[in-house]
């Protein structure tokens, strides 16, 4: 006899899952087979743990996991240190007012009129600014701020009545326009 293979169209065919004239297409049931063994594979990897990592060194154990909610004491705030109170302010003494007053210049006076009504003003020029009666004259000498009340302007005769005087003091300066030694 001679060896004849069987033909392949007449092979047995694995049972499909749906068998029969049911099956309306037997290419999916081999879909379905396959995408089955595939998520049977997806779960068994999710699932099952690493028992270690595979690139750590030989003998490594990884650290304990610290607990989540760990409770630190609050501590105070340090208060900050007082600042220091700034040296007293030396009053303006009598000596400082005549000084000061020895630093004004009188240019010259000057008397207008106005021809509509006939009134006539009298003016004194004071270290370049002309002051009339009642002006408030400002100067700073020594670190001090002087202010005078202009009385009367007659006759090249300037009287002042001292207002008030008021030392100054170093405002800080900005890290920017400070200037070095």
């Amino acid at each position: 006899m001679r060896n004849v293979l069987p033909s392949i169209s007449n092979l047995p065919c694995p049972t499909p899952l749906f068998q029969g004239q049911d099956a309306p297409h037997p290419a999916l049931n081999v879909e379905r087979r396959v995408l089955g063994v595939l998520a049977l594979l997806l779960l068994t990897a999710l699932t099952a743990p690493a028992e270690r990592d595979p690139f750590w060194p030989i003998g490594y154990a990884p650290p304990k996991p610290e607990p989540a909610v760990k409770e630190t004491p609050e501590h105070p705030k340090p208060t900050p240190p007082a600042k220091p109170k700034p040296p007293a302010i030396k009053p303006v003494s009598e000596k400082d007012w005549a000084d000061a007053r020895k630093s004004i210049i009188v240019s010259g006076f000057a008397r207008s009129s106005q021809p509509s009504t006939g009134k006539t003003r009298a003016l004194a020029m004071i270290n370049r600014r002309f002051y009339a009666p009642g002006d408030t004259l400002c100067l700073t000498n020594a670190e001090i701020r002087f202010l005078w009340r202009i009385e009367s302007v007659a006759e090249r005769d300037l009287r002042l009545s001292p207002v008030k005087a008021e030392r100054l003091t170093a405002a800080p300066l900005p890290n920017d326009l400070k200037t070095s030694p």
